[in-house]
């Protein structure tokens, strides 16, 4: 992916360049802390906002750049819409309460279309003015792979990005797993033997 090539969502290229690189997606939503497991991790609460304590870098994978042998090194494969629908339920559209046990900061986030993580994590950044229809919540590996954030509910990274651009995007991945074939249909039962990598250039 191009940042100059492909001006019209330069902030998702972004945040798929925060998420691979291990000394950036320390600091991507949600936060990875010392201890945190897959077998804890319950959607309905999701790691606290608050970036004290100890923080992990994420295994995320997908990057064309990293030793094959590494977690980060390792493919995406175009997932089935049922993957999607699981990945996304990760982060969105179901209830969740945010800072569970924290009598200060606690709050109760009711289920509907619209409902996500991102704001949670952003809200006074970017959806506090501008609750709907200004920012999509973009997920990073792809909703529409089998790394997604149902893969282990951990290694993944969200961002609120300028709706336009993040639409933009998702137009731009449809024509390029369409140009190869890697559609739901056409990949089938063998995803595993239809792998890709992602690399971000300037």
């Amino acid at each position: 992916m191009s940042k100059k090539a492909s001006p019209n969502f330069v902030d998702v290229i972004e945040h798929i360049e925060d998420a691979m690189d291990p000394s950036e997606n320390i600091k991507t939503y949600p936060p990875l802390r010392q201890g945190d497991t897959t077998a804890s991790r319950d959607p309905e609460y999701p790691p606290a906002k608050e970036k004290a304590g100890t923080l992990l870098s994420k295994a995320i994978p997908g990057n064309w750049e990293a030793a094959p042998n590494t977690p980060a090194g390792k493919p995406l494969h175009r997932g089935t819409a049922k993957d999607e629908e699981d990945n996304r339920a990760i982060f969105s559209k179901h209830q969740f309460w945010s800072d569970y046990g924290d009598p200060d900061k606690q709050k109760f986030w009711r289920a509907s279309r619209t409902t996500n993580y991102c704001k949670y994590y952003e809200h006074d950044e970017k959806f506090k003015d501008n609750y709907t229809g200004v920012y999509d919540c973009d997920e990073y590996p792809y909703a529409t792979t089998k790394q997604g954030a149902a893969k282990d509910r951990l290694n993944y990274s969200v961002r609120g990005i300028d709706l336009h651009r993040n639409r933009s995007n998702g137009g731009h991945l449809t024509s390029f797993y369409a140009q190869y074939r890697l559609t739901p249909d056409e990949v089938g039962d063998n995803a595993e033997d239809s792998p890709f990598w992602m690399m971000v250039v300037d």
